[in-house]
């Protein structure tokens, strides 16, 4: 199971205010929530000011070929942030 331990909700809700509606609507409970069921897919990376994706990608630069883009839509991480949980 992932360790989801870096996520702050506020921080991710303020970073990705439509969340709220659907909140609001009841279709997630949470915004971590929405990230785990749609956001780390969709390479959504601002769940915590202490994680910064470009940062990690330039520290790391041996991951970018197995980070997905689309020019390489099949790479095993949805971006740096699901590499580093």
């Amino acid at each position: 199971m992932a360790n989801y331990a870096i996520f702050d909700e506020p921080y991710y809700r303020a970073q990705y205010p439509w969340v709220k509606a659907g909140i609001d609507a009841g279709i997630i409970k949470s915004g971590r929530e929405h990230f785990e069921k749609f956001g780390q897919a969709g390479g959504l990376t601002k769940v915590s000011r202490y994680f910064d994706e470009e940062t990690y990608l330039e520290g790391n630069p041996d991951l970018k070929p197995f980070v997905r883009t689309p020019n390489n839509p099949n790479a095993p991480f949805a971006s740096g942030l699901d590499h580093f949980i």
